[in-house]
């Protein structure tokens, strides 16, 4: 569990402590947006600390007793919550995300209007320019970007790139705690570290370009076992019959994905199915089921797919599609 530390004033951050709400209210406005604090109960405090590290706002607030934050904000940036404890409902759209203690979610700041804290929650929030993901995008592709990154909404902190993210922000976290003047540089590299694994780590509209950018030296055989998935995700796929479609043997496919992708084939398959699973339901005409979709999408055992679903996206797959 991360610690934030709330005694005394850190030189280069902005610390708002306290039991009155509009006083929360100016202090996260300071990033931009409108924001208002309806608290649950009179036991309300909050402890808020924000510091601008480059571009990037950095945030870590803790919230006891409970409240409702709405918020509007028009700017092009990408929202990061990453969990210390507690739990809470973050309002996307027209969807409710349960941001528990396991889930990172990730969702453009002009989408983000509501958070729903029913006891206590802390937990670090960045706020990341789309231009500067663009660009670290742009640089690794070798092409202009001029679209925003549409980013998976929510992420285990179990998945490799989850574990990396959590690690940064402990970093981070510990870094508000310090005289941020003495130690800018650091942070600067840490903040920039955090949108290098978002763009090249963490699923996103672009993931296919960075994949051909940074998989050269891939062998052809695990290019064309990918692409063999892609092209048959609604088949019942085995690790013999992936292998044989691309000439080699099962246990060099299974060490050829351990090097290259840090996985195995068949998490791989499964990974590429509720990617696609996900995108179906989210844009689903009405009169299709989450059934529908999943024997689509190969997955035979539909409770399996709902538990898969929920631990991969955080929420139901039946909420994905309903919109809530």
């Amino acid at each position: 569990m991360l610690h934030i530390n709330t005694d005394g004033f850190t030189a280069g951050a902005r610390l708002s402590t306290g039991d009155d709400p509009v006083m929360l209210e100016k202090a996260m406005q300071l990033t931009g947006g409108r924001v208002t604090i309806r608290p649950n109960c009179n036991t309300f405090r909050f402890d808020h600390r924000q510091a601008q590290i480059g571009t990037t706002s950095i945030t870590a607030l803790r919230i006891d007793g409970g409240c409702t934050i709405s918020r509007q904000d028009a700017a092009d940036r990408l929202l990061v919550f990453l969990p210390l404890h507690g739990a809470a409902k973050i309002q996307v759209g027209t969807q409710c995300l349960d941001a528990t203690p396991d889930v990172i979610v990730l969702a453009p700041t002009r989408q983000v209007s509501a958070l729903d804290v029913p006891a206590s929650r802390a937990h670090l929030v960045l706020e990341i320019p789309q231009a500067d993901l663009r660009s670290k995008l742009g640089n690794l592709v070798g092409r202009t970007i001029h679209e925003s990154l549409q980013f998976q909404l929510t992420l285990k902190i179990d998945t490799g790139p989850g574990r990396l993210l959590s690690l940064i922000g402990r970093a981070l976290a510990e870094g508000l705690n310090q005289d941020i003047n003495s130690n800018a540089s650091t942070l600067q590299i840490l903040s920039d570290a955090v949108a290098s694994c978002l763009v090249e780590l963490v699923w996103h509209n672009y993931t296919p370009s960075v994949d051909s950018a940074t998989n050269l030296l891939t062998p052809k055989y695990i290019e064309n076992a990918i692409a063999f998935m892609q092209a048959n995700l609604h088949k019942p796929l085995t690790v013999d019959a992936i292998a044989a479609a691309v000439s080699v043997s099962p246990r060099s496919l299974q060490q050829g994905f351990k090097q290259f992708r840090e996985t195995t084939p068949m998490a791989y398959l499964k990974e590429l199915r509720l990617q696609a699973a996900h995108r179906e339901l989210q844009w689903a005409p009405p009169g299709v089921s989450v059934s529908d979709i999943g024997r689509k999408w190969g997955f035979s055992h539909l409770g399996r797919f709902a538990a898969e679903y929920r631990d991969r996206f955080g929420r139901a797959p039946s909420g994905t599609l309903k919109g809530f």
